[in-house]
């Protein structure tokens, strides 16, 4: 039986793992993935998502650009030792990759 799976990450190294994962995996529809801040800022999320969407073939799969900050106001501090400075490691994706559409949460 395959499950629809709407994805939920802030786009670090792990899950890009996971979404890798999830893409190869038959039992598993990816119909959306939700970024929010985390490991990176949430722009760099939703371009790393776009980025692995494009290098993975998940075409069509929307990307819902979520939460740039915590419900307290706080200014998030991200794991740049551990993701790098764009989240997947030394991995930069290019800007061309943010071209398909994001929907605002």
């Amino acid at each position: 039986m395959i499950k629809n799976v709407l994805f939920f990450s802030d786009m670090g190294v792990d899950d890009a793992v996971a979404l890798m994962y999830a893409s190869f995996t038959k039992t598993i529809n990816i119909v959306g993935i939700v970024c929010s801040y985390g490991n990176v800022p949430v722009e760099d999320a939703v371009q790393n998502a776009h980025f692995l969407i494009h290098s993975l073939g998940l075409n069509g799969v929307p990307v819902i650009k979520g939460a740039e900050r915590p419900m307290t106001g706080e200014t998030p501090t991200y794991s740049t030792q551990v993701h790098g400075t764009h989240g997947l490691g030394s991995i930069v994706p290019p800007p061309l990759h943010r071209r398909g559409k994001i929907l605002e949460s």
